[in-house]
């Protein structure tokens, strides 16, 4: 927890994101869970792998995908329509969509 106090933030506060209290939290917050479900995934892979030669490459396969399909790599316009359950699955995905959302919402919000 508390690098994700420390990470959260210096992000938050070098992107110049919007400058108040909820915001930041609210950013926190998703930091945090975002952490915990991979903390969780990789968990799981790691006590249904056989032993580590073999969870090693599946956790790396699992998080190539998620960030290949969290639609910054490829936007989700651009995901065909059987692997767009992938973008939805994503855990990178939800957080993106959550900060840009506590961004962009905000009556403060100034466009560069």
């Amino acid at each position: 927890m508390i690098e994700t106090l420390v990470f959260g933030s210096i992000i938050y506060w070098m992107t110049g994101f919007v400058a108040t209290a909820g915001g930041f939290l609210f950013f926190e917050l998703v930091v945090f869970l975002t952490s915990m479900m991979f903390a969780a995934w990789f968990f799981f892979l790691a006590v249904v792998s056989p032993d580590m030669n073999v969870a090693g490459p599946i956790t790396m396969f699992s998080l190539f995908f998620f960030t290949l399909f969290c639609g910054f790599v490829v936007t989700k316009g651009q995901i065909p329509d059987y692997l767009i359950w992938m973008y939805w699955f994503s855990p990178q995905a939800w957080g993106i969509r959550a900060a840009a959302v506590n961004q962009y919402t905000d009556s403060r919000f100034t466009v560069c």
